[in-house]
Order: C-alpha cells, then structure tokens, then sequence
C-alpha cells in the first residue's frame, strides 16, 4: 500500500505523462536510428542534440510531476539555478540513452559503462531538483537506502536501454500493442525510482520549514503547470513530426521519377511494381551521377515461402505478402524505394550511399524483421530472407545491377539463407561459371549429351543381383564424364530439373522394356529431386510414362534424399501417401546423414532406407557407427522396411552388414557404375554362371566391371 504521503491523482497523471513520454522516446530513437545511416557526422550531433533536449525536458518534468506526487516534503518554489542544473542533468541522461540505444550496435563495453553513467545523471538530477525544491529544509541522506535505490535505479536503466535498442528494430504483428505495453512498464520503473530514491532522504527541522514556506505555487497549481508545459511539448514534437513526414512525402511526389497510378503499384502489397522500380532506379543512377555518393540495391527472396501456399493455401500466403511488404517499409529509411518485382521477390534502392558500412546495418534490420514470426489467418508462421546486394556503378551499369545482385541472392541462399551478400569477385566468377554451366546444359539437353550410368544392387546374404541404381550423368564434349552432384544443383537453379528428371524416367522405363522382353528380373531405382518431388502432378506423370510402355508401377524405387523431407514434414507425408495409394514404391536415400528421428519412420509410408555411406565407412573399426547401423537395421526390419547400406567397399564391411541382417548392399565392392549395355551384359553372364555354380560371387561382378 501507497504510504498516505502520495497523491494518488498526481500519481496516476504521472504515470500517463511517462508512458505518453517513453512512446515519444520510442518514436525519437527510432527516427535517429534511421537518421544516422543516410546524413554527416556534424548533422548527426546536432539531431542528438535537439533529441535529447526534448526528451530531456519531458522527462525533467515529468520527474517534478512525480516528486509532487510522492513526497510531502517537496514544495514547489522559485530556484532557478538549482531548476536548470536538474534540467542539465536531464538532458545529459537522455543524451546517452539516444546515443547508447540509437546505434546499430549495442556493445558490451557501451552498455556496461552507459547503465551506470546514467544513473549517476538521474541521482544528480534528483539532487538538484531536491535542492531547488526543499531549499527552506535541511535533508540528509540513509546511505543504505540510498545504496539500494541506486541500484535499483541502475537495474531499471538497464531494462529500459534493453527496451529502447530492441523496439526500434521491432517490426512484428502487435508492434503498436507491444510498445503500448513496453511503454507502460517503463513509467511504472520511473515511478519505481521516485519511490526508492525518496526512501532514502530525510529532512531536518521539517516544521521549521513548513512554517517558513512561502512558496508562490501549491502542489496542485504546480501539477497543472507542468501537465500544461508537457502537453504543449507533446503537441510541439507531434507538430514537427508531422510537418516533417508530409516534407519528404510532398519531395518525394515531385521527384521526376514516376507517377505512383495503379499500374504501377503492386496489387497485392501496394509496393511499386517492376516497370515502377526500373524507372525510379533509371532516375536515381542520374541523380547519382551528379553527386559524390552512390546508389545500391538488395534482391529479397523469402525463405521457406513456397510451404506457405502449399500447405496454408494462397490466401495465407498474400497476407503474408503484404506483411512482408509493410515490415519493409518499416525497416528501411525514408529515401529508400522499395518494389515487389514478382512472386515472393522484393527490391530495395538505397540511395545516398557511401560505403557498404552505410546500408549493412538497414539490410540486417529487413533480415531481422522478416525472421520475426507472422500471424495470418489465424497461423503462426516462421520464414526468413535471403538478400543480395549490388552497387553501383562499382558492379555495373544498371541493366547489369539486378542481374548481379540476384546472383548474390543465390550465394546467400547457398550459405545457409537468412543473411545477405555483397556482389564480389569470387561470387562474379561463380557466376560466369554458372552462365557457362546454364548454356552447356541447354545443349546437352539438345544434343543428347546426357546418358544413364547403373550402380548394381546385390542382396547381402547371396550376393544375387537385386538391382540397379540409375545415375544421370553428363558426357559433357570438354570436361568427360560429369557425375550428378557436379551439374544437377545448376539444373535445379535454372529450372531444367524437371525436364532431366522426365528424361531420366523415359530412360528408365526403355531399359526396363528391354530387360522385359528377354525376361531377365530387374528393379530401377532413380533419384528425385526435391523440386520434383513438390511436384502436384508428379503420380500422374509417373503413372503415364509406366503406362505407355505397359510397367508394373512396382518395377520402379523413387529416391528421395532424407535432407529434403526434413524441410516440409507435412507435404512429404501428403506425396508419400499418394505414391502408396499408386502402389509405387519410395525409398529415403541417405538416411542417418542428418538428424532424423528414427521413430519418424513409423509414420512414413515408405518401403525403404539406404543407409548413407558415411556409416557403411565406419562400421569396420567405430563400435558406436556400428551399433546405430544394427539399430537402424533392427528398426527398419520391425516396420517391414527393406534396408540398402550404400557405399560398401570392402570384404569386412559386407560381412558385418550380412552379420547384422541387412538386405541389399551397393558399392565399388561389386562393381563402380556401368553403361546400359555393360548392366545388362552383366546381368546375363551372372545368371547363366548360376545356372552351372549355383551361387553368385562378388568377384563375379568385379570381373565384369573391370
């Protein structure tokens, strides 16, 4: 309970003048924030200066609205001397906490020195407001209390500097709820250091002082005073604030860049469009060439976006959209341009720039605020960005500048998404590297450059063919025979995966025609790529392409690496489904290479597991690898799987995978990969060398792949 000393009134009018006055705090440090990225050194000081002397005042006022609130001792008087050194303190405090929160950085040295500082200034600005205000008293102070309540006071600064540095990067749903709230626990610790800091004074011939008063003000006129003083202060800031925003609103409209009708603003998120962008960055590159300073943009792509629509359907994924395009708007400065150019793809001009420094600290706010999660349609959803950068002219003119900067897009992408690259050389020779790789493949494609390789299958205990494993390979006219791994991820990122993986299967089903017709037994399995696989028409294809040369649907494995299903659980168990109802047997490739639960399994409808060959190389000396292949192997067996180690290399390792139960085995053991031809040769020869031994031999298949 509130000792009877306290006016509750003024108490409760504090309380909404410091809650009305950190929402402003918010606002100022937002605003410097983004100021320090685009104006001088010597600018920069002067809006800190002004900054800080608002806030400065609000606060000094606001702490003399307090102190009429809870404590009888203080009297409103006329000591003007004593009044404007508090209000120097004041001031000085928040200049270091619009310095301190303001930067990009909140550094451990800046803040472990700033939180104390401060306190300091906030007990000096109590001392002399004491001063001016008591000065027909004598006080004293309890040093333990006083102790205390400046650590008190120090804790609560540390909250408040913590508050201050994350709202202005806050750019999430609820921001304005949130900071309402923030807002209100940081008046509700102001008023908690009024309180312990008044604990701590004492005064001496207090009836002395009370008979000698004369002061001119009453607490209530007092109040009414500076509730005025703040009141018109709020309306000042607001004013300014508002003749500001329609400045740099009415200079945007005239700039000659493009008049913002509907065709050139973005349906969905009301962003400028493409043409919108081109031609406002067609009008900042001449701008930029009148001045010192450059120009530079940042290719967004959304992470994990596709999922969204997959799953949540399409409405979710337009609210989403235009959250993103709002969060934007939000996180970049008032002389950035930002564009939805397509799909899940935004840019942003930068202009006024100097050095990479200048827009490093905007674009981190713009990953920040994307990974922050959304709420649309009543679901919570989790999704980053990959950014890249390019500036000119340093790297191009600006027909060259998208294409550049989307190419260090894919770099950030590729080294693990939610950060942003710099265009460099080394991503420039990467790049060229690509467009080489994009128009030999083009080719390959044309003139039939690619060719299927086959990797036998034997079952472990009989070493009997079970199998082949069909391999896209390249016989590329420069480089000889390219395996997979050295083309496919190009492929997928120039969107001809689709149409390798089509071929491959037409490949597949021709050779199984052939084996058909001279009635040797032989199963195919072949690889499918993550984009194919989120295919919706993918049974459908694959149903057809069996059909048109008259295959069982059980002839065929389809593979998919373990990585990919791990990303999107719920579409993988929707297509596992559907490949079970088509009666098309599916099998995870690489398994036990990442971290996938082994009780995921049980609710997988998949008919097999290929042990990754990282396991199969260790098995012969590391107990551990051995004991979680016999586990794997156990588990599988207990959900009818049918389990391949891959990899196998030598006698011991086939010996251990057929002591611990394992079906089927591949590897350079038996033989490295074979032509169309050399499978089926192989095949023929093993059989009819059954027919005279009556057992097969792993020297069998090497003598045939030699």
């Amino acid at each position: 309970m509130l000792p009877k000393t306290h006016n509750l009134l003024l108490l409760a009018l504090s309380l909404g003048v410091a809650t009305l006055a950190t929402l402003g705090i918010f606002t100022l440090n937002e605003h410097l924030s983004k100021a320090r990225e685009r104006i001088s050194a010597t600018n920069d000081k002067i809006m800190l200066a002004i900054f800080s002397i608002i806030a400065g005042t609000a606060l000094w006022l606001n702490h003399l609205l307090l102190a009429y609130a809870t404590y009888s001792q203080f009297k409103p008087t006329l000591a003007p001397i004593m009044l404007i050194i508090g209000w120097f303190f004041a001031i000085a405090t928040c200049l270091v906490v619009l310095d301190t929160t303001s930067k990009p950085h909140l550094s451990l040295k800046r803040f472990a020195s700033g939180a104390p500082l401060i306190s300091l200034l906030v007990l000096g600005m109590f001392f002399a407001d004491w001063r001016a205000n008591m000065e027909f008293s004598q006080f004293g102070f309890k040093r333990a209390e006083l102790l205390l309540a400046y650590l008190v006071s120090t804790i609560v600064i540390i909250g408040n500097l913590l508050t201050f540095f994350w709202m202005k990067n806050y750019h999430g749903n609820y921001r304005k709820t949130i900071k309402t709230v923030l807002a209100i626990i940081c008046g509700l610790s102001i008023i908690a250091i009024h309180i312990a800091y008044n604990q701590a004074i004492y005064t001496i011939n207090s009836t002395i002082t009370a008979n000698a008063y004369n002061g001119i003000f009453s607490h209530k006129v007092a109040a009414i005073i500076i509730t005025l003083l703040l009141v018109c202060l709020f309306t000042f800031v607001f004013t300014v604030v508002l003749v500001y925003e329609r400045h740099q609103l009415r200079r945007q409209q005239t700039e000659p860049t493009i008049i913002e009708t509907a065709e050139n603003l973005d349906a969905l998120t009301s962003l400028p469009s493409r043409k919108a962008f081109e031609t406002h960055l067609d009008g900042a590159a001449k701008r930029c060439q009148r001045s010192s300073k450059t120009i530079a943009i940042a290719y967004i792509d959304l992470d994990h976006f596709k999922p969204v629509n997959d799953q949540l359907g399409h409405h979710v994924g337009d609210t989403v959209l235009t959250l993103v395009a709002q969060r934007l708007n939000t996180a970049i400065r008032s002389c950035d341009y930002a564009a939805r150019i397509g799909g899940d793809e935004f840019v942003v001009l930068f202009e006024n720039i100097v050095t990479e420094d200048d827009i490093t600290p905007i674009v981190q706010r713009i990953v920040t605020s994307i990974k922050e999660p959304f709420h649309a349609n009543g679901h919570h959803i989790h999704i980053s960005c990959s950014v890249g950068i390019a500036i000119y002219p340093h790297d191009g003119d600006t027909s060259g500048l998208m294409v550049r900067a989307d190419t260090a897009m894919y770099k950030a992408k590729e080294s693990g998404k939610n950060q942003f690259k710099f265009f460099d050389e080394e991503i420039e020779r990467a790049s060229s590297q690509m467009r080489d790789m994009q128009t030999d493949l083009l080719a390959a494609l044309s003139e039939n450059q690619l060719k299927l390789m086959f990797l036998p299958k034997v079952y472990c205990r009989t070493f009997s063919p079970a199998g082949a494993e069909a391999i896209v390979c390249w016989q590329h006219p420069e480089q000889g025979l390219l395996m997979p791994e050295q083309f496919l991820p190009a492929a997928e990122r120039f969107g001809l995966i689709n149409q390798i993986n089509h071929w491959a299967l037409e490949e597949c089903c021709k050779v199984l025609a052939k084996v058909s017709e001279r009635q040797t037994p032989l199963q195919l399995s072949m690889n499918l790529s993550a984009v194919q696989f989120r295919r919706p028409d993918l049974i459908n294809d694959i149903l057809q392409t069996f059909h048109s040369y008259q295959l069982r649907t059980d002839i065929m494995i389809f593979e998919i690496k373990e990585i990919n299903s791990i990303q999107n659980k719920t579409q993988l168990h929707q297509q596992f489904e559907q490949f079970r109802k088509a009666h098309i047997k599916i099998s995870l490739d690489d398994f036990g290479s990442q971290s996938f639960s082994l009780d995921s399994l049980q609710s997988l409808n998949v008919d097999e597991v290929k042990l990754d060959k990282s396991f199969i190389s260790q098995v012969e000396h590391d107990k551990t690898a051995r004991s979680l292949v016999d586990a794997v192997i156990r588990l599988s067996h207990a959900l009818n799987l049918n389990v391949v180690a891959c990899g196998v290399e030598n006698d011991m390792q086939s010996n251990l995978l057929k002591e611990m139960g394992c079906d089927q085995m591949q590897g350079y053991l038996l033989s490295r990969p074979l032509t169309q031809e050399g499978l089926l040769s192989m095949f023929g020869q093993l059989h009819s060398k059954y027919e005279s031994t009556g057992q097969f031999q792993p020297s069998d298949y090497r003598t045939e792949a030699a």
